[in-house]
């Protein structure tokens, strides 16, 4: 079925089938589809909400109802007037993107559409504290905005002893790292 096809099905179905929700008694996990980080972010928070025992509905869906909650992972995405103009509840993350950076138009953009829109946000997750400030600076309610740092999932990125990462350094043709005695003259206070 063609992506014109899938859609006027979804635009008759779902409507149909949703018309009964209460207001923001689902959430739709949106994400970019690029197959980047994002989508695997988008995943996670999608077991982690049905762990919690929350309603997710299919993304696919969330064009077609109204008056849900959509938590999208991709800002540049969620800033756009699909989101910014649909009745739902909003929510997106702000990882990157500082307005001003020489050959990123889209980072102004952006910003300028979090800035004009701050009132229709409903939550904003950042990363780290230029993120969070940047969001507030924009006029975004800081009791909306939350940072959870970016997670490491330790299956895939595993934690390796001095060996095990002087091995792989050599397997990748990297260098070692500096001795020890120079690393032992920067000591830090706790």
């Amino acid at each position: 079925m063609t992506t014109a096809l899938r859609r006027l099905a979804l635009g008759a179905y779902v409507p149909a089938r949703t018309a009964k929700w209460p207001d923001a008694s689902r959430l739709f996990v949106v994400g970019d589809d690029f197959g980047w980080s994002i989508d695997d972010d988008r995943h996670r928070l999608t077991a982690t909400a049905r762990r919690l025992s929350y309603d997710v509905a299919p993304a696919a869906w969330a064009r077609f109802v109204e008056r849900q909650a959509v938590f999208h992972h991709d800002h540049f995405g969620a800033l756009q007037p699909r989101w910014l103009e649909s009745s739902h509840r909003l929510g997106l993350s702000y990882f990157h993107g500082r307005p001003g950076t020489p050959g990123y138009p889209e980072f102004d953009r952006a910003y300028d559409a979090l800035k004009r829109h701050a009132g229709r946000i409903d939550r904003v997750q950042v990363t780290h504290a230029e993120m969070h400030e940047l969001v507030l600076a924009a006029g975004i309610d800081p009791a909306k905005v939350h940072r959870i740092p970016i997670g490491v999932d330790l299956e895939n990125f595993p934690l390796v002893d001095q060996a095990g990462r002087t091995g792989a350094r050599a397997s990748s043709g990297f260098p070692n790292r500096r001795s020890s005695s120079v690393r032992s003259s920067r000591t830090v206070s706790v």
